[in-house]
């Protein structure tokens, strides 16, 4: 079975809006461009809309708030088409998924009540959820992402080769499998 996201921050200072390229030269420097032009690559091939000249680093609390509430107003299938929607408005289109009214417009989009969502956000409705979610996430050492977890104990953090899911599948399989009595 496919688990459901979690909530994770992967900068909870991220506070005001910044240029993603600018964020990663700080973070890692040199490496940071010729990084960011492989994953766009690795996206493009992958038929994903990608242009880090117009990405920006923001808090993205609004954001899981508004996808816990899309699945608890109309399912895994509406989670999903606002996560779709978000990825290409923060990933292609330079979109800041922390402001509300653009949360509420992108949701819409996707089929939400647009006034649902900002009502939402106002409130703080969805916000212990995430917290607690962020907090899980955290004290399983969750660092990265992506992160999936097999077993509960089991974590692959950030691009791996098809070869380290292969090797952690196994290991869960020979410790998870127990010869009939």
């Amino acid at each position: 079975t496919c688990a459901l996201p979690i909530s994770f921050l992967l900068d909870p200072t991220a506070k005001e809006p910044r240029p993603v390229l600018e964020y990663l030269r700080g973070k890692f420097g040199e490496r940071a461009e010729g990084a960011n032009r492989q994953v766009g690559m690795i996206a493009k091939a992958d038929g994903l809309q990608w242009d880090a000249t117009k990405q920006i680093v923001v808090d993205t609390l609004p954001a899981h708030r508004v996808l816990r509430l899309a699945l608890h107003e109309g399912g895994r299938e509406l989670q999903h088409k606002v996560m779709q929607r978000l990825y290409v408005a923060h990933f292609a289109e330079g979109a800041n998924v922390a402001d509300p009214l653009v949360l509420a417009g992108l949701t819409a989009e996707a089929g939400m009540s647009r006034d649902r969502v900002e009502i939402a956000l106002a409130t703080g409705e969805e916000s212990a959820e995430v917290q607690q979610e962020i907090a899980d996430a955290m004290q399983i050492g969750v660092h990265a992402v992506p992160t999936f977890v097999f077993e509960g104990r089991y974590a692959v953090q950030g691009a791996q080769p098809l070869e380290t899911f292969q090797q952690v599948l196994r290991r869960v399989a020979a410790e998870t499998t127990r010869p009939p009595v």
